[in-house]
């Protein structure tokens, strides 16, 4: 693979991993991700994702999508309300880390978390 493709897959994980995380369009993947036990993976095509462009992507590229893998773990300091969610897409050893205020979808009011 050309590290021009590359780079572009990046992109576009990248800018997938952010949208999941920040949309609320998105909030049922991140329910779906948070279904799993902490620390489980879980692969991402089994999600309902809905994403076209990124599903073209991978396919494109030999990735096939069973690759991209999210898990999340608790947060050091479970009083925060926060928690890390993990990316990671085994073909070009990408990954993205992010941290989630998981209290805000678990609707604690605002102030609390």
């Amino acid at each position: 693979m050309s590290s021009i493709h590359e780079a572009a897959i990046v992109d576009a994980l990248e800018r997938f991993s952010g949208d999941v995380l920040s949309l609320r369009r998105h909030e049922g993947i991140v329910r779906e991700i948070f279904a799993t036990a902490p620390g489980e993976w879980r692969l991402v095509s089994g999600l309902d994702l809905h994403d076209a462009a990124l599903a073209r992507l991978l396919d494109g590229t030999g990735q096939d999508g069973a690759s991209l893998r999210v898990t999340w773990l608790d947060y050091p300091d479970p009083s925060s309300g926060y928690c890390l969610i993990v990316f990671f897409l085994e073909g070009i050893h990408w990954h993205s880390v992010a941290l989630y205020n998981k209290a805000r979808l678990d609707g604690a009011p605002p102030g609390e978390v």
